[in-house]
């Protein structure tokens, strides 16, 4: 049971980080033509929008993730990823000014980065013994699936 629960949660989490994956620099493209037509810095900001994602969210978070997981728990990081993720969906319904991505991405380093490290974390906790690799592979065969 608590692995098909595990494999739900990766799941959502997956399609919810697919979904920005696929369309956050079309969004970003188009909020910053509505805020100025022919927006003339538009790969500048998309290009900010992931390095700053990434240095300032996801490498942090990942380096101290360990910590982090070992003091809120596994189960409670999921719902913390879960929470910042639907903070970020809803900032990204309000943003008007194209510049804004930038402070919303670093949401993303910090859900990735939590996540990520959890989801290893807690299939090798969960995975019965000597089926460590097996479940690693599930669990990121189901994030791939999103």
């Amino acid at each position: 049971f608590k692995v098909m629960i595990f494999m739900t949660c990766i799941l959502v989490i997956g399609l919810s980080f697919g979904y920005v994956w696929t369309f956050l620099f079309l969004v970003v493209e188009d909020v910053a033509n509505a805020w100025e037509p022919g927006f003339p810095n538009l790969n500048l900001l998309q290009g900010l929008t992931l390095s700053i994602g990434c240095f300032v969210g996801e490498v942090p978070t990942m380096f101290f993730s360990g910590a982090i997981i070992e003091y809120v728990g596994n189960v409670h990081t999921f719902t913390l990823t879960l929470a910042i993720l639907s903070t970020r969906f809803i900032l990204y319904a309000f943003i008007r000014n194209p510049w804004l991505f930038i402070p919303v991405e670093i949401l993303h380093g910090i859900s990735f980065g939590l996540f990520y490290t959890n989801m290893s974390a807690y299939a090798n906790k969960i995975a019965p013994a000597g089926r460590y690799a097996t479940m690693q592979g599930l669990a990121i065969s189901m994030l791939n699936c999103g």
